[in-house]
């Protein structure tokens, strides 16, 4: 199937749910500051009161990028039928990799949603109702809607290396027998730099390698922008 990119969907009404929660979300916005009252802590945990004080936007490298899942805005949106902070990590790599790489510049993060309402049409994981995020195998897919240039790789040593000279990756992990994680990392001053690595971590995760990174997860892709 071809891929439905925003303007596609915006026109059609096959995908009116889509819509509405495209809607819905950019109605809520992108949290930018911490609340007066949030604690000073590096990492926050689903669902408590404390997640939800918390900044969704972090400057990297000049630019502004969004982590933290499970805080700030993201437990009050939608994707699909399912919490936005419980399975948008493939939006936010996504998001980070295109802006970060300079494919798409925008200061508003209207962005995020748009790419939001794209995964939520074109690749909702195993099930319709977006429980399990966006399908991690179709983020070329989506890459190629948009004209960026990468490769993929499944070893993360291979991967680590054509980070080395590139701009960014997409890494898909498996890390239990079903579940994925997916962030965006970078290579600067011999490290690899990981951004919502962990989806509660208020830091960027800084690691030798990619293999490092994921621990005793198993690589799934490494989508290497050029």
């Amino acid at each position: 199937m071809q891929w439905a990119t925003f303007d596609n969907i915006v026109n059609d009404k096959r995908y009116k749910s889509a819509i509405e929660n495209y809607y819905y979300n950019i109605n809520i916005g992108i949290k930018s500051h911490d609340d007066p009252d949030a604690q000073d802590t590096d990492i926050v945990e689903s669902g408590t009161a404390e997640a939800i004080k918390h900044s969704n936007v972090i400057t990297v490298c000049g630019r502004q990028l969004l982590y933290c899942q499970y805080g700030g805005n993201f437990p009050k949106m939608r994707f699909c039928k399912a919490n936005m902070s419980d399975v948008n990590c493939e939006i936010l790599a996504c998001y980070n990799a295109l802006k970060f790489s300079g494919y798409i510049n925008d200061s508003g993060f209207e962005e995020f949603f748009k790419i939001a309402a794209e995964l939520e049409v074109n690749a909702p994981y195993v099930i319709s109702t977006g429980h399990f995020g966006a399908d991690h195998k179709k983020l070329g897919e989506f890459l190629k809607s948009r004209n960026v240039p990468f490769t993929v790789y499944t070893d993360p040593d291979e991967a680590t290396e054509a980070l080395k000279i590139s701009k960014c990756a997409i890494i898909a992990y498996k890390f239990d027998i079903v579940k994925i994680h997916t962030f965006m990392c970078f290579y600067e001053n011999g490290k690899v730099v990981s951004v919502n690595r962990g989806s509660g971590c208020l830091y960027l995760w800084k690691n030798d390698s990619i293999s490092e990174c994921l621990k005793s997860g198993k690589l799934c892709e490494a989508y290497i922008l050029t």
